[in-house]
């Protein structure tokens, strides 16, 4: 679900947690609130193994900040 938020959303600076929400709450009619943790869970976990890259904000593997998919990983 954030994969596909993220690639349907198209934004050049990636995409933020807050709009991640909101795209999974409008096309999955689901209580985005509720899912939150889990949420943030898996966009933590997605960028400290190379799924997805941190464009802005802290540098350490947080759910801060907007992210976009990364093709491999550059470390």
């Amino acid at each position: 679900m954030v994969n596909n938020a993220i690639k349907e959303m198209k934004e050049r600076s990636g995409s933020s947690l807050q709009a991640i929400k909101k795209y999974i709450a409008a096309q999955y009619k689901v209580d985005a609130e509720k899912l939150a943790p889990f949420i943030r869970k898996y966009l933590k976990s997605a960028v400290e193994s190379c799924a997805l890259i941190q464009t802005k904000g802290v540098r350490q593997p947080s759910c801060h900040g907007p992210c976009r998919i990364r093709s491999r990983c550059q470390m």
